[in-house]
């Protein structure tokens, strides 16, 4: 009788693990295989994207986002910054590339794997993307970093 409720509630638990699962997204970060984007792809069309940053100790750049403007889906990161010139994009990258030497850029996709823009990141960090409506994908916020002693 134990063993069947522990089954049942493993099941229980399994399933609704799933459930919340299918409603998160990926960051993918891209390989070797062709078809990739470069960063200055997304640099030198930036006037094609939303931009925002984001910081991990509380100042410098440790992300930044690209939302494509031309299509129908949105990326809403509401705590990070919005990057509205090529200046500050550019320090931006630059300060991601001093502090975090092994930036990559990174595909954002839906669950059901359709595109909905770009990150240029440290794959270490732990950034989640969830659905938030039909063509809508949340980015949570980077964890601050502690400082030493």
């Amino acid at each position: 009788m134990k063993s069947h409720l522990l089954s049942s509630l493993v099941l229980v638990a399994f399933a609704v693990f799933m459930g919340c699962a299918a409603d998160y997204g990926t960051i993918y970060t891209q390989d070797d295989s062709g078809n990739q984007i470069a960063l200055t792809d997304l640099t030198d069309k930036w006037e094609d994207y939303d931009i925002y940053y984001a910081t991990s100790s509380g100042s410098r750049p440790a992300a930044v986002l690209f939302d494509p403007r031309s299509d129908d889906k949105k990326l809403v990161a509401e705590s990070w910054r919005k990057i509205d010139d090529p200046v500050t994009l550019a320090m931006s990258i630059r300060t991601l590339q001093i502090w975090y030497g092994y930036a990559r850029v990174g595909i954002i996709k839906s669950p059901d794997n359709r595109v909905f823009g770009y990150m240029y990141y440290p794959p270490q960090l732990n950034i989640t993307v969830r659905m938030i409506g039909e063509n809508t994908l949340y980015v949570s916020t980077l964890p601050l970093q502690e400082s030493g002693p």
